[in-house]
């Protein structure tokens, strides 16, 4: 394999890593809000309110 080569693997390796992190912690957020919304009083109101903001803003 030569040098060029080696450079391109190392480049997908390390992308599909980084791809791979970020949905861990994508569904790590998605399960402890779900958590919370479930056993905390109010976190529900606060998780709802936080979306339609971002949601509001988004849609401007």
């Amino acid at each position: 394999m030569d040098k060029m080569n080696l450079e391109n693997f190392y480049i997908r390796i390390s992308k599909l890593r980084t791809m791979k992190n970020f949905y861990w912690f994508t569904a790590g957020a998605v399960v402890l809000t779900v958590l919370a919304v479930l056993f905390f009083p109010g976190v529900e109101d606060f998780v709802e309110r936080t979306f339609q903001r971002y949601l509001g803003q988004a849609a401007r």
